[in-house]
């Protein structure tokens, strides 16, 4: 009876995950792409956040629909503030790339590294949103911040997202039931279990 119980909560999570895939990339199409990215993913980090704190009573598709609606514009701000920031790093790589001499060579790598934190920051960020309620320059910052002490959470991240990456490579008929919930999933549940210590310690 425990094993089919076991079996049956297995399905259902196979399920929840494929349909809230499918949920994300029709949330991006309905942006236009452009502008549906940023909100159709802070949506689906919600989401997957209330899976984890065991609070599955709620419709996934409402849910998700109402919290892309109400922070369509806040995250589209915030987003593309990081693009720009991203734009800017990419533009002193291809810049120093292109020059000779040690000097831009140690620059080249230094951006390197910065752009490689930039990029992981990204996951903090979607997920320092989706758990704190801070103001717009502390979503710019504190992500930040929370990741550069967090080097074990760091660790599995990149290693988590390196083998779901290979996985689907390897198999990519599974990159549109699994590219977007698989990964999220994974970060939420490594940094949720992190911002609880950190909110513990803080009190």
């Amino acid at each position: 009876m425990i094993e089919l119980e076991r079996i049956n909560d297995f399905i259902e999570w196979v399920i929840r995950i494929i349909f809230t895939n499918l949920i994300w990339f029709i949330h991006i199409l309905l942006g236009g792409i452009i502008l549906g990215v940023f909100p159709a993913t802070v949506s689906l980090f919600a989401t997957t956040r209330q899976w984890l704190k065991k609070e599955n009573n709620f419709s996934t598709w409402k849910y998700y629909h109402q919290y892309y609606k109400k922070n369509f514009w806040k995250i589209n701000i915030l987003g593309y503030t990081y693009v720009l920031i991203g734009l800017l790093l990419v533009g002193g790589l291809l810049f120093t790339e292109s020059m000779s001499g040690m000097l831009y060579t140690s620059i080249y790598y230094f951006l390197l590294i910065v752009f490689t934190f930039y990029f992981l920051n990204l996951f903090y960020f979607f997920t320092v949103y989706v758990h704190f309620d801070l103001e717009h320059k502390g979503f710019l910052i504190q992500p930040f911040i929370i990741m550069l002490i967090s080097f074990k959470e760091n660790t599995f991240i990149i290693a988590g997202l390196i083998l779901i990456g290979y996985l689907i490579y390897q198999f990519p008929v599974v990159f549109p039931i699994l590219s977007g919930t698989m990964p999220t999933y994974f970060v939420v549940k490594i940094l949720l279990k992190r911002f609880n210590n950190l909110q513990k310690m803080k009190q």
